[in-house]
């Protein structure tokens, strides 16, 4: 189950990653993995004609995703770098009252929502921190970010990622930095190419 979860996860963050994100039509629905029944007004903000809506419902009946609020997803919203290592460790599963030593960062202070999964993030070297013992858990993550965490996670979980669905490097290749290169190639060729008729949107 959990695998599945992770393959599922990947999907997504593939989607994220490619230079031309896709909108996804009401009669193509996205990979069915990611859906698992229906859900009306799950969110306020997330209509079912939305190109998103499988995937929102999946991260949030899969307790992955809780929202901004009672009844709201904010899928026009930012992710911070604490939003991100908790979600991964949802994903794993992990137990947060195994981890309640000190934090490595100065700025991650104890018992906040997140604490923990910075503490078992940096346990498995998913994260590194940004420099000068800091986490920066309110920053905004970047996609090279994310492609470098996302690819740390699956090693960390010993689950290799699919073989190569199309060849090359995004379009922006050039504007990736040197450290997230690996990763960001490694995700974007795992993801699918986009079929004729999906339509690019602003991810």
């Amino acid at each position: 189950m959990i695998k599945r979860k992770l393959l599922s996860l990947l999907l997504i963050f593939s989607m994220v990653l490619t230079s031309l994100p896709i909108r996804i039509q009401a009669n193509e629905p996205v990979h069915e993995d990611l859906v698992e029944s229906t859900a009306p007004n799950f969110f306020s903000d997330v209509n079912d004609s939305d190109w998103f809506y499988e995937s929102a419902f999946y991260v949030w009946s899969n307790g992955l995703f809780q929202g901004i609020g009672e009844h709201e997803f904010s899928p026009q919203g930012s992710m911070t770098r604490a939003m991100f290592i908790t979600v991964l460790g949802r994903m794993a599963e992990i137990d947060t009252a195994s981890f309640t030593e000190i934090s490595l960062f100065r700025d991650v202070e104890a018992k906040q929502w997140y604490t923990p999964y910075v503490q078992w993030a940096t346990k498995l070297g998913i994260t590194t921190g940004i420099g000068n013992d800091q986490f920066d858990p309110e920053g905004l993550i970047s996609r090279e970010q994310m492609a470098v965490m996302t690819v740390r996670f699956f090693e960390a979980m010993g689950i290799p990622l699919p073989e190569p669905q199309r060849e090359g490097v995004p379009s922006d290749w050039d504007d990736v930095e040197e450290y997230a290169k690996d990763a960001v190639q490694k995700l974007w060729q795992a993801g699918k190419q986009p079929r004729s008729g999906l339509r690019p949107t602003s991810l």
